[in-house]
């Protein structure tokens, strides 16, 4: 099987965005919540660093077993990220919360994360998924969308990566 992305393996994830994650896990109890990943590629696919998390901002719509996010304020909050890291910092996918259930993704994470690949504004071919679960303390996966194919046959693989914290 030839990929057509390299799997990253590996994510490192700044303190500031897990804590402002598990805030708002905590806030937006027992309802789902999320928010979107911003940070830069390492060069040779070997890794990706997410120096910050977004908030669901103030028009998300919350429901016990779904998350509508607020999209204008998400592009704005993208679009200052990104300039006030210089051009460095961008959008990598999305996060959000399984309040009474494990990290695991479920057929609605899969097609959002295919939808991000395919959507060309987003400018994120193998977009990550972070998903903060229900546990004391409340745990995290993060998920990469790797497009695969054989002989031109195309089907669609999420993997783990493992993670690490930084300051």
């Amino acid at each position: 099987m030839r990929s057509l992305h390299k799997q990253i393996g590996t994510a490192w994830i700044s303190k500031k965005a897990l804590a402002l994650m598990v805030r708002e896990f905590r806030l937006g109890l027992p309802k789902e919540t999320g928010g979107v990943l911003i940070g830069y590629w390492l060069e040779d696919s070997e890794g990706v660093v997410i120096t910050e998390a977004v908030g669901p901002g103030p028009c998300a719509k919350h429901g016990k077993t779904t998350f509508v996010p607020d999209a204008s304020y998400h592009e704005s909050e993208i679009a200052r990220l990104y300039e006030q890291s210089g051009r460095v910092n961008t959008y990598l996918g999305d996060w959000h919360s399984h309040p009474n259930s494990v990290t695991r993704m479920s057929p609605t994470d899969r097609r959002t994360l295919l939808k991000i690949a395919k959507h060309k504004d987003a400018r994120v071919p193998t977009p990550l998924m972070a998903i903060i679960g229900a546990s004391d303390p409340p745990t995290i996966q993060i998920w990469q969308y790797l497009p695969v194919g054989v002989f031109g046959i195309f089907r669609n693989r999420v993997v783990a990566l493992k993670i690490h914290q930084f300051s």
